[in-house]
């Protein structure tokens, strides 16, 4: 099954917004790094108080939830200029006219400046919004498919059935 689409400046917005989203579904992560920092920094103070090693164990409690909490807004900084700062070219790899080949072997893209071929065994998921179909390719990269790209809500949910079936298998 093959698609022609065109990807705008707003499919990268949307697809910017689908990784926000799914990084704030790893939030539990970010309260397990922020436990494990502060357990690490109470292991070592106790150990320290029991080797009667001068340290200071608030200070050391402290500064671990301060680690923690400094690698949490860092990633939140990098994210927000993923869609404030880095914005895609429009002779880029991924504006413009794209076309979208899904085979046996897997998904192949093709726009004016590159082609990129995904095997299956890349292929981690697909998901549905509103307006797009995300097919990921790796923790943050993914196919960006408009789902005004078909002709109709079937023709849609054959096209994602289809990529689903290749990923299950």
């Amino acid at each position: 099954m093959t698609i022609q689409t065109e990807i705008n400046q707003d499919d990268w917005n949307a697809y910017v917004q689908f990784i926000r989203n799914q990084m704030k579904k790893g939030v539990s992560k970010n309260t397990t790094a922020w436990v494990l920092a502060i357990c690490f920094g109470s292991v070592i103070g106790f150990g320290a108080t029991i080797a009667k090693i001068p340290i200071d164990f608030f200070s050391l409690v402290i500064g671990s939830f301060g680690t923690a909490l400094w690698i949490i807004i860092v990633s939140r900084l990098r994210l927000k200029n993923m869609k404030e700062g880095m914005q895609p070219t429009e002779n880029g790899a991924i504006l413009g006219h794209c076309s979208i080949n899904v085979g046996d072997e897997g998904i192949k893209t093709i726009i004016p400046n590159c082609e990129t071929f995904y095997r299956w065994t890349t292929i981690r998921r697909s998901e549905m919004t509103d307006k797009h179909i995300f097919v990921l390719v790796d923790n943050i990269a993914a196919i960006t498919i408009p789902r005004r790209s078909f002709s109709s809500a079937d023709e849609g949910e054959k096209f994602l059935a289809e990529i689903r079936q290749h990923v299950r298998s």
